[in-house]
């Protein structure tokens, strides 16, 4: 980028790429507590966050009743924490412009008080 714009490709404007803004790092969760993983990550035009446990894509449905949701920010919430969530996972960052994959991450569930 220069001066806040990115630069056109061979006349084509292909956005900016992307940047991590704030990677994931490891958390500790009480079980039954909220857990946050962070991803933040900017570009033009707006990335697409995507997440992965253990390599594997989430499947991220917009149910209410799922204790899995993707925030506007990217980040990832855990509601309701149980023992299979402690796992590592990363975010996949994508526009036309580029792909970014995070920093894996591991969400350790501790035994409830």
């Amino acid at each position: 980028t220069r001066n806040g714009v990115c630069p056109k490709h061979r006349g084509l404007d292909t956005g900016c790429p992307l940047k991590v803004v704030i990677p994931t790092e490891s958390v500790s969760s009480y079980l039954g507590d909220t857990a946050l993983l962070r991803c933040e990550v900017s570009g033009d035009p707006t990335p697409i966050i995507r997440w992965q446990k253990n390599r594997e894509d989430l499947a991220l449905t917009f149910d209410p009743d799922s204790r899995l949701a993707v925030l506007p920010s990217g980040s990832l919430q855990v509601s309701r924490v149980q023992p299979p969530d402690s796992a590592t996972y990363r975010c996949l960052a994508d526009n036309p412009g580029s792909t970014r994959t995070g920093t894996d991450a591991e969400l350790r569930v501790l035994p409830g008080t």
